[in-house]
């Protein structure tokens, strides 16, 4: 592979676009970009980069993407204040993510993944997790 096409992978792209918030910390493989939870109540950041697609998981939510800028541009979200994830957990287990989106100043659900096994008899509780890093007015 040339120099040229390896510094124009989706994770040389991440590492570049993070030296604008050096306060973030992550670890990085060729293929594969994580940040962790920058605060307490926040949650992870994963991008990785799979054949011709992306994946972008925040904790347990995950999606996949064809451009890597739309990857690229979801990861930023997920550091942003205008985002946030809801867990619904079923004791101490985490069973459904849901991304929330602020839009006009209200919570706007958009993507909810679950699992597919759930301990129901265990008490339903909702948390939600945000890294608000980067503060978009």
């Amino acid at each position: 592979m040339s120099r040229a096409r390896r510094d124009t992978t989706l994770v040389a792209r991440a590492r570049r676009r993070l030296t604008r918030w050096p306060e973030i910390r992550y670890e990085a493989t060729p293929a594969r970009l994580r940040i962790p939870a920058p605060q307490a109540g926040g949650f992870s950041i994963e991008l990785q980069s799979l054949r011709n697609r992306f994946l972008v998981r925040f904790d347990g939510w995950a999606r996949t993407f064809d451009r890597d800028d739309d990857a690229l541009d979801c990861m930023e979200l997920g550091l942003s204040d205008r985002c946030r994830l809801e867990v619904t957990c079923r004791g101490n287990t985490s069973v459904a993510w849901t991304l929330e989106v602020r839009e006009y100043g209200m919570w706007v659900p958009h993507r909810r993944i679950e699992r597919r096994l759930v301990p129901f008899w265990r008490p339903r509780r909702i948390e939600h997790r945000q890294n608000d890093v980067i503060s978009r007015a």
